[in-house]
């Protein structure tokens, strides 16, 4: 099973079981009093000015668990990025994940944030509880805000099923910085699956690189073993992994030169990424397996073309291909890293194993 076949899945698909059974709509043993539900929220536009997620969601006192009581309010420009995967009951490996760009992706992130808004909360179903029964597939969703926060939801295949969990930099007055709670958000499910799909189909038929590089030529690199490191040079920012589970993540704006550019574009040229699968799987030549791993999500934009590639490099493979996009993506961490905004970002705490 791999990196993203993990304790979550049974997590928050097993809450999502707990509410298809009902559980959203009793107390939960060891709570205070019910709180009515949290009407639907107007729809998020990128101009209009929302209450930032930590002054609107109060949780409701369960110990040691708060439960998240408001939906947490955002706008297309709080957004970093967002990460979404489908996960499927049946299988033993998830999908790969796809990285949105709030720029180049603006109209799906701006119908996500909708069907996001339109979410009606239950707290008074208490905090989401761990069930014995069989899983649901379900799809995950991580809105990642550029003050470091991220908004969790995990989108029931079925009813319309959502849980929602808010992680915030530093501890709330109740003691804990992670809230959640069950909701209901029909839309939200369909537009989901949708986008986590086209993550397993190809982009790449007919792509070509043109010998000069296109003037809209624009890419999105997330690495690491939770891809939470996330160049996007088309927002002009860089999102890094603080490992830290209070403060998960950290952007700064971060501008590739068109030199840069050139130079990577001819890099992909050389190697003919065109001919790379939307799933990369290299030839296994050293005959192990091993984790922590580092995973990779590339996605190349020009001239009305898009090619997407996904990596997990757990095997370290010597196989020719392999090595040249090993080598291609860590030239590209060698621009970033030498950037004095990367430089100036915190310094992550701890690690994966």
């Amino acid at each position: 099973m791999t990196r993203r076949s993990s304790f979550a899945i049974l997590v928050f698909a097993s809450v999502l079981l707990l509410a298809a059974l009902g559980l959203a709509g009793c107390g939960a043993e060891g709570t205070s009093a019910a709180e009515p539900s949290v009407p639907a929220t107007e729809v998020v536009s990128s101009s209009t000015t929302q209450t930032s997620p930590t002054a609107t969601s109060t949780p409701t006192t369960v110990p040691g668990y708060p439960v998240l009581s408001e939906l947490p309010q955002i706008a297309l420009e709080d957004l970093a990025l967002v990460e979404i995967q489908g996960y499927d009951a049946k299988a033993l490996n998830a999908p790969p994940s796809r990285i949105l760009s709030p720029v180049g992706d603006a109209e799906t992130v701006k119908a996500l944030l909708a069907a996001y808004a339109a979410t009606v909360l239950k707290p008074e179903a208490g905090y989401p509880q761990l069930d014995q029964n069989p899983l649901y597939g379900f799809i995950s969703v991580a809105l990642r805000l550029k003050d470091g926060s991220a908004i969790h939801l995990e989108v029931g295949r079925e009813q319309g099923l959502v849980v929602v969990g808010y992680q915030a930099e530093g501890l709330t007055p109740e003691g804990s910085a992670s809230r959640s709670a069950v909701g209901n958000s029909p839309d939200l499910a369909p537009l989901a699956e949708s986008v986590a799909t086209a993550a397993s189909r190809d982009f790449s038929p007919g792509f070509e690189l043109p010998l000069a590089m296109p003037d809209d030529f624009s890419l999105a690199l997330a690495y690491g073993v939770t891809l939470r490191n996330v160049l996007d040079t088309a927002a002009g920012t860089f999102t890094k992994d603080l490992i830290s589970s209070e403060i998960p993540t950290a952007t700064t704006p971060l501008m590739l030169s068109a030199e840069e550019l050139k130079t990577i574009y001819a890099e992909l040229r050389k190697m003919d990424i065109a001919s790379y699968a939307g799933l990369f799987q290299p030839k296994n030549t050293t005959g192990w397996q091993h984790t922590p791993f580092e995973a990779y999500y590339l996605r190349l934009r020009m001239a009305g073309q898009e090619k997407e590639i996904s990596w997990d490099d757990e095997d370290d493979s010597t196989a020719p291909d392999a090595v040249a996009l090993r080598d291609l993506l860590k030239k590209i961490r060698t621009i970033i890293e030498a950037k004095p905004e990367y430089k100036a970002l915190p310094a992550a705490e701890g690690g994966y194993a």
